[in-house]
Formats: structure tokens, sequence, C-alpha cells
């Protein structure tokens, strides 16, 4: 995606309204003046040549002019890696004006696995309810409603009005949900319950990138003296394999990119509709659990 888009003007950029996204995260080789701020990751320990995740908030931070209508983002099998990318883009994402994380299972987004467990579900809701309010503000109306599927056993059942419903509420005409479908991954340990978060900015906030913007927490920025934009900091600093990522909920010895059968993964979707999609085992499965 950076490499994509980094190249064009920010006007042009600007000008992009939908973007749907299934790796939400970036690895890269911290530079040899790297020094921890005191504002920076708790969690952080480290050092110069390390490989450091990053996170969307942060990576949309190097595409100046990005103003969303939609942007639509599909979770992994890592929870910690949902949780931190779902929490960066509610406290300090911009660039989008609504958010739509959808999940193949409730576990990976912190959602109860019962759909008729309202009270929890309600407590979820109403925490990620005041962060947006505490952002934008009571009076703007923003929102986060968080939807499961009805029947599991559509393709792309979620993007679907009649096929969805909000957790809590019972299906209409005292139907019964569709009991749990396996996954077409005859091994994948869990069944196939689609979710969906969306949360809507409050009327009338700003929510374009700006260049030279705030710092965010675990900003990339904050890291790399004097870079503003992707275009800046891809001569300085390479991608590097998930598998090399210091990070302590990733395991060093497993390489995430391997698919079933050793294939390498898609460069892109291939769809005729852009709500059209399908789960690859990359995206079910955690690292290392392949069939």
């Amino acid at each position: 995606m950076l490499d994509k888009l980094s190249p064009l003007a920010i006007d042009t950029v600007s000008k992009i309204r939908h973007l749907r996204i299934s790796r939400p995260w970036i690895s890269l080789r911290l530079p040899d003046d790297f020094e921890t701020q005191d504002d920076s990751d708790p969690d952080d320990d480290f050092a110069p040549g390390d490989a450091k995740t990053y996170y969307l908030a942060a990576i949309f931070k190097l595409l100046p002019g990005l103003q969303l209508d939609r942007l639509t983002l599909f979770g992994v099998p890592d929870g910690y890696t949902n949780y931190r990318t779902f929490h960066s883009l509610a406290m300090d994402g911009s660039g989008w004006k609504t958010l739509r994380f959808i999940g193949y299972s409730p576990a990976t987004l912190g959602l109860p696995l019962d759909y008729d467990d309202a009270s929890r579900a309600l407590r979820w809701k109403r925490g990620w309810q005041a962060v947006v309010e505490g952002r934008d503000g009571v009076t703007s109306k923003p929102t986060v409603t968080a939807y499961h599927v009805k029947d599991p056993s559509l393709p792309g059942p979620i993007l679907d009005a009649g096929n969805r419903v909000r957790y809590g509420q019972v299906p209409p005409d005292g139907q019964k949900l569709r009991p749990e479908v396996p996954s077409k991954y005859a091994d994948h340990p869990r069944p196939k319950r689609e979710v969906m978060i969306i949360v809507k900015r409050g009327d009338g906030v700003a929510y374009q990138e700006k260049k030279g913007s705030p710092l965010i927490f675990s900003d990339i920025r904050r890291n790399f003296d004097g870079v503003d934009t992707w275009r800046e900091l891809r001569p300085r600093c390479p991608y590097v394999p998930d598998h090399e990522s210091k990070d302590e909920n990733r395991d060093e010895d497993k390489d995430e990119s391997r698919l079933p059968g050793g294939a390498d993964p898609a460069e892109a979707d291939v769809y005729e509709n852009v709500d059209e999609y399908d789960w690859t085992p990359a995206q079910i499965y955690s690292p290392g659990t392949y069939p």
C-alpha cells in the first residue's frame, strides 16, 4: 500500500475515498541513532538495528492528504495485533471517516463468543464509544457499533445488511441463529462466525491526515527524525520479514507468510465488486498452525 500510494501527489491521495486492507502492520529496522522516548510505547525494549512493528494509525501518518470516506480492515488470527490496530485507530487514527473492522471470529476482536451475551457486548461497546466521544465530542455524535452475522454459510455475509444484527439482539420473527459453520480449511480450530465493528467519526470532525501533524503513540516518525512521508523513509529503512520482528507476541521461529502447501501469499485480492472478499489461510490461521 505504501509503495503504491506514496508516489502520488497529496492532492491525488486526498481524492481516494475507499480502501480495504488485510495486513495492518509493518516491521521496520530501527536506525543507528534510535533512542527510546519517554512518551513512546512503554513495552518497548528495542535497540538500534532491531526490527519494530508499527500499526495502521502510525502507517497512515506517512500518507499525508489521506481522507477516506470508508476504510475496510480485515482482522488477523492474532488478537493482540487486532487490538493494537483497532485501539490505535480509535484513539489516534486519522485519514478515514468510517471504519469497518471485520473479523473471522468474535474471539479475534475481543467480542463475546455468545451472541446473546448482551451485557458484556454493551460494556465493550460503551468503552469504545467513550473513546471516540472523547476525541470528537459527544455533540458531534460519533458512533461505535458491533454486529454479528446471522447466516455464516453465505459468501461475504457480514456486509449484507440483511444478514447481520447488532450484538445483544435476536433475529426477528423468533428465528434462531444458524449453527456455526466450520472453515473450508478442514483443520481450522475456529468456526467461521464473522463479526464487524463500525466506527463513525463525529459530524464536522476534521479527519484528513496532515503532513507534520502531531506525533501519536508509537509513531513511526518519532523513531526516524526528519521523516514525514514514506517516500522519505523508504530509502533509509527496508521492510523486515515478520519472523525477524522483535515482538514478544510473534513467534520468531515461524514464518507468517507460509501458506498451506508452501504457496506464497497472493500479491493482491481478485474481485469484481468492492465488497466481495474471501478469507485466506494467512487471515485465519495463527503462525505455524497451517495444515
